[in-house]
């Protein structure tokens, strides 16, 4: 192979597809036609573009739509058409100013090939624009320009039916983003922020300020340019419009790309901010970051949600755990705060914080209600009257902690119980299974050994032997027999000691 068929073989790799008249221009040149193979190279250029524009003008591109209705006007007029399809590409931003100004060295090289009395271009001359028309439009996609892109940010926004679907939103970005040169990624991701911010108080639009969001995420990530580069001016955007900037890129998956400056001049926004309508969005979009957030921030947030009203931020903790100690320590308070619970637990959002709960939680938690209940909290009264008559489905763990509940209310206080406390803590557990019930008595009989002897008591210790043997004897079941008697046995330790 000569180096001419090495150089044919390894541009026709750098087309990005098929093109007749490339391949025409490149036979040409192998057979020694150079005349033939630059302007046949020439006219595959121009093809080129006159198709990117009216692929532009096919996505609706206005000023590529304006451009082929005035190169399809020419056409019929039967003028040529080159120059101005070249000038059309400029206006499109398909070819910026240095390729612009090859092309017209290319086309006026052209023009004196075109005659017959001037001599045919030389071989570095026909490889020159070879390599042109590769590095210009036929080695490239078709990228977007910044009218597209203009246009695309306003189609999302106007028109719900562009992108229908979060999931076809996904693909159609996805794509998009293929196709945006990286000099103009700064570009978009501050026209997306800017277009976020005209919308994100406006309730109607959360469908479009959710697809315009996901763009930004995808761009995000995907981008190739750092993006502490000074071109995203990401401190100037969290400066002037911290709201927009955590709802328009803050995500469970871009939040390792922000640089720590600019987290801590989120979260220094985010515990200033006061409007329930933004702070509902902005609690959700961190509950999402969750352990990902460093540990000086977690730490932040919790004590923003500490400081919050407890129905306003108890389902957007970081996890079950820190959720779980809010609702303890409110359930220690006053009615006021234990209504304020059992309003939450008895609605749809507690399903899954209930089910993460480890056994001895839900046991913990149910003994806290039963002891609400009992001090008049008129809120948890009618939640564990709910439970109890098995018109709320709760886990059975939960329902054994408010059995225990009529023994020992709360931690280290235990008094010897009457005989209606214990025939309501065995109704309670009846409707538990087998495991959960042997895990609750476990549970009691550990706590009642725990506890320190009351100074004084109602009930003798022969009265309770008296009751609990009578009701031990009405048990059926082995099991139940078998809990209730390791039960009696605890409570006569506890007395003898």
């Amino acid at each position: 192979m000569n180096e001419k068929e090495a150089f044919i073989d390894s541009i026709r790799e750098k087309l990005i597809s098929p093109n007749e008249l490339f391949e025409e221009s490149l036979l040409c040149f192998k057979n020694g036609c150079n005349r033939s193979s630059y302007i046949i190279a020439w006219i595959s250029i121009v093809e080129s573009l006159k198709q990117k524009i009216s692929s532009f003008a096919d996505l609706g591109d206005t000023n590529s739509i304006k451009a082929q209705a005035r190169i399809e006007g020419a056409e019929k007029k039967k003028a040529s058409t080159d120059r101005m399809i070249t000038e059309e590409a400029i206006n499109c931003n398909i070819i910026d100013d240095p390729q612009a100004s090859s092309l017209n060295f290319l086309w006026e090289q052209r023009c004196l090939f075109a005659h017959p009395y001037y001599s045919k271009p030389t071989d570095d001359q026909v490889i020159n624009i070879l390599n042109e028309a590769i590095q210009i439009t036929l080695g490239k996609d078709l990228n977007f320009n910044k009218a597209y892109l203009d246009e695309l940010c306003r189609k999302i926004i106007d028109y719900p039916h562009f992108i229908p679907s979060q999931q076809g939103a996904k693909s159609y970005f996805r794509q998009t983003l293929l196709r945006v040169p990286e000099s103009l990624q700064p570009y978009l991701f501050k026209k997306i922020l800017m277009e976020i911010s005209k919308i994100d108080l406006d309730q109607s639009k959360l469908n479009e300020t959710e697809k315009l969001r996901m763009f930004l995420v995808m761009l995000f990530l995907t981008t190739t340019i750092p993006i502490n580069d000074t071109r995203f001016q990401l401190e100037k955007g969290i400066t002037e419009s911290p709201f927009t900037c955590w709802i328009g890129y803050v995500h469970k998956e871009t939040w390792h790309k922000i640089p720590r400056r600019e987290k801590t001049m989120l979260f220094s926004y985010l515990s200033s901010e006061t409007d329930h309508f933004k702070l509902d969005r902005l609690y959700r979009i961190t509950q999402k970051i969750g352990n990902q957030l460093e540990p000086k921030f977690q730490l932040q947030y919790g004590k923003i949600l500490e400081n919050s009203s407890f129905l306003d931020v108890m389902t957007y903790y970081l996890n079950v755990d820190t959720a779980f100690e809010r609702i303890m320590s409110e359930l220690s308070n006053g009615w006021d705060s234990q209504n304020m619970v059992c309003a939450f637990l008895n609605g749809e959002n507690s399903h899954s914080f209930l089910s993460e709960l480890s056994n001895l939680r839900q046991i913990e938690l149910g003994r806290k209600i039963r002891y609400a209940a009992d001090r008049n909290a008129f809120t948890a009264k009618d939640y564990v009257g709910s439970i109890i008559s098995h018109n709320k489905e709760v886990p059975g763990c939960l329902k054994a902690g408010i059995g225990i509940g009529y023994i020992i209310p709360v931690k280290d206080q235990f008094e010897i119980p009457s005989k209606s406390e214990m025939n309501k803590m065995i109704q309670t557990l009846s409707s538990v299974n087998d495991s959960e019930r042997e895990l609750a008595y476990k549970f009691l009989n550990t706590q009642i050994s725990s506890c320190k002897p009351p100074r004084w008591t109602t009930f003798s210790k022969e009265e309770f032997i008296s009751d609990s043997s009578e009701i031990l004897a009405k048990l059926d079941e082995f099991l139940d027999q078998t809990l209730f008697s390791s039960f009696i046995k605890s409570v006569n330790t506890y007395m003898d000691n």
